[in-house]
């Protein structure tokens, strides 16, 4: 009996040291491939950003301070000669207008959300523009006999993006000759009794009154006649 009492003893150590002995025999992971599993973590951890972006299908918001504007991601982007992002808007028909047919406008959107407009004839060539804020659907644009010549003008509402004041500038048809009316402040000047500041007032036309309305910083609110309006040729390009 202590014999059979002493070989299962032997018996029993030698399993636990063979049990020992191939752990401690299991190879330690070498430095490469403690990197490669690194790197293999990296990875998905980038795919699965990746996913995330590429899900991501809402409105982006870009620009800066106070002022942003919402792009569609979707939209058709280009970059101008200084290398600032445009976002182009979606043109569109606008039938007859100036005696002409088959008129039609392009634009574009900055990063602050201003929009320039450029409107064209049915053969290409540029017949007016108009450019401001929350306008990004059509042109901020109305057609109106203001003189009562049985003519009608266009009539543009635009915003300066730098200052954020309001001018309307009004296109017309001229023997063939496009010519753009701009607002002489120094008649509405002499009415005043005072000279008046490019910032201190705006210009707008109301379409519910079919009128142009002259609006000062004092709160004061003046009709303004076609004949406050300056004609000159219309040259496509040159600032307004």
């Amino acid at each position: 009996m202590k014999i059979a009492k002493k070989l299962t003893a032997i018996v029993l150590g030698g399993s636990l040291l063979f049990l020992m002995c191939s752990c401690s025999n299991k190879p330690a992971k070498t430095e490469d491939e403690e990197i490669n599993e690194s790197e293999e973590s990296e990875t998905e951890e980038t795919e699965s950003t990746t996913t995330e972006d590429e899900d991501h299908n809402g409105p982006m918001i870009v620009g800066g301070g106070d002022i942003d504007a919402t792009i569609d991601p979707a939209a058709e982007t280009t970059i101008d000669e200084y290398g600032i992002a445009q976002t182009l808007l979606p043109s569109s028909d606008l039938g007859s207008l100036l005696g002409f047919d088959n008129c039609y406008c392009e634009g574009y959107m900055d990063v602050i959300g201003h929009c320039n407009w450029t409107i064209y004839n049915g053969d290409g060539e540029e017949i007016a523009c108009q450019f401001g804020f929350d306008c990004e659907d059509a042109p901020d644009c109305y057609v109106a006999d203001l003189d009562g010549d049985g003519e009608d003008e266009l009539i543009c509402n635009c915003t300066y993006g730098a200052d954020g004041t309001q001018r309307v500038f009004i296109f017309r048809n001229n023997d063939g000759v496009i010519e753009v009316g701009t607002f002489d402040e120094t008649r509405i000047a002499s009415e005043i009794g005072e000279e008046i500041s490019a910032i201190a007032y705006n210009v707008f036309y109301d379409e519910a009154q079919n009128s142009i309305v002259f609006v000062y910083i004092t709160g004061n609110e003046y009709i303004i006649p076609l004949n406050d309006f300056t004609f000159s040729k219309y040259i496509p390009g040159e600032a307004l």
